[in-house]
């Protein structure tokens, strides 16, 4: 996924970024949904914090439509919530999926809402393109549509539930669509940023170049609130689109079976797992650096 940057939130300063309900397009969801991002956690979910990642959501004024979070119950268990109202008020589905992996490294989140199904099949939640299936309800009122609520759309803390809803990390592409996207939809985009012009794609942001730009037709350009941080760590590093030269093929082990016509000299076999993963979540399928060169 080439990108140049991401945002970071400091729970703290209960930093986020927000668009008004009157400025915004789209983001007053019905069903069904579709909500993904990448996230690196900066630090660790304390017992009982709750990480916002978006929503637009008051339950002091009875102004819930949706929410979306992390939690650590003990044990370093996270748990990845959300929820969806009715009426704005005590009238909604929620549950909670585990394990959610929250960690120091990149990973793909999404979960999909479809209010036509029952609990807790119209919840549906991925990491990493993989559907979980360990899912917790803790509410089920069979909300027939969600509540069109006027409050803020944000993103990494909730200004309304004050700093137990903020962040510690960074989130890179977060993605609103209007529709469920299956898992094959998600696994075949999630590693490229969106165009923006995508079949239900309400809102996109790519957070790069220091922006909270919406990168769709809809606009919803974010502001920022108390200085999330933009940093040049993206997860276009894990996802490089280029060019290896210089290098030989070989097939299930090195030394055995060169395909490039380099003229490199054989060298003892050594079996290697097909394909082999590299410590950055890159895969590589056989291929021996015989001073390799990458460029981009």
């Amino acid at each position: 996924m080439p990108g140049t940057h991401s945002i970071r939130f400091t729970r703290s300063s209960n930093q986020r970024a927000v668009i008004t309900d009157a400025a915004q397009t789209g983001l007053d969801l019905s069903s069904p949904f579709t909500l993904e991002t990448w996230i690196k956690a900066v630090g660790e979910v304390g017992n009982a914090d709750r990480w916002n990642i978006c929503n637009k959501y008051d339950s002091g004024s009875n102004k819930r439509s949706y929410l979306w979070w992390f939690t650590e119950e003990g044990s370093s268990e996270y748990r990845n919530w959300v929820l969806v109202s009715e009426t704005g008020a005590g009238t909604y589905d929620g549950l909670y999926c585990r394990p959610a992996q929250l960690s120091s490294n990149w990973h793909h989140y999404a979960v999909t809402y479809d209010q036509s199904l029952s609990m807790p099949d119209s919840f549906k939640f991925y990491v990493d393109g993989v559907l979980l299936t360990d899912k917790v309800i803790t509410h089920d009122n069979s909300p027939t549509a969600i509540y069109n609520s006027d409050v803020d759309f944000e993103v990494g803390g909730n200004g309304y539930l004050g700093s137990n809803y903020a962040a510690n990390f960074q989130l890179d592409e977060l993605r609103v669509w209007s529709v469920v996207r299956s898992q094959s939809e998600i696994q075949g985009l999630m590693n490229s940023q969106a165009v923006g012009n995508e079949a239900g794609l309400v809102s996109c942001w790519h957070f790069d170049n220091n922006l909270l730009d919406a990168n769709t037709t809809n606009g919803n350009d974010l502001t920022a609130v108390n200085g999330p941080t933009f940093v040049a760590d993206d997860v276009g590093t894990l996802a490089h689109n280029g060019t290896l030269v210089d290098y030989e093929v070989y097939s299930g082990e090195f030394g055995a079976g060169a395909c490039s016509g380099s003229g490199e000299p054989a060298v003892t076999p050594v079996p290697v797992p097909s394909p082999l993963e590299t410590n950055d979540g890159g895969i590589v399928f056989g291929v021996r650096d015989t001073a390799a060169r990458y460029s981009e």
